[in-house]
């Protein structure tokens, strides 16, 4: 609507699950900077919501925002069916309620080969830096978690980093 992108809600069939929208044009990338605006619009505030980090065959790992002023990164085991918190805080610089929250992940190489530094920027300050993530190649996009959650994403901004040319 209007070039903003309306998720949910979804009904009771959804409860446990995540709802996504993959960002194809982006492909399968490891190191880039993505941004949206998201809003919570209506429903349960307790359910999360936010960019896809990274999305692979294996594992999900994602950004929860709730209207509690609640952020998240949080990853998802396909195999062991399994949720682990990497890093997660209540936060005054996520906005509470309906307020739009600007939303900027960055994943970039970490000190360590074949790892990732994935760093979440809200509304202009850094509130997770995750260091040493898996650097796989994986896809991206935003997702909704469970049902009777509406949440608009607009401004959407995807580039993709050169890989780290150091020493």
């Amino acid at each position: 609507e209007n070039g903003a992108l309306f998720m949910g809600p979804y009904s009771l069939e959804g409860a446990y699950q995540i709802h996504s929208a993959i960002c194809g044009p982006c492909g399968l990338v490891r190191n880039y900077r993505l941004s949206v605006d998201v809003a919570f619009t209506d429903g349960q505030s307790d359910r999360g919501y936010g960019p896809i980090v990274r999305l692979t065959e294996d594992y999900s790992l994602l950004v929860g925002i709730f209207p509690w002023q609640g952020i998240g990164l949080w990853r998802y085991d396909f195999e062991q069916d399994f949720w682990t918190r990497v890093d997660s805080l209540i936060s005054s610089y996520v906005r509470p309620n309906r307020a739009t929250n600007r939303v900027v992940v960055t994943v970039g190489p970490a000190s360590l080969p074949g790892r990732s530094l994935v760093t979440i920027v809200v509304n202009g300050r850094t509130l997770i830096a995750a260091f040493s993530q898996p650097s796989d190649l994986g896809a991206v996009g935003l997702a909704i978690g469970g049902h009777d959650l509406q949440v608009v994403f607009d401004n959407f901004e995807f580039e993709e980093l050169p890989p780290y040319e150091g020493k």
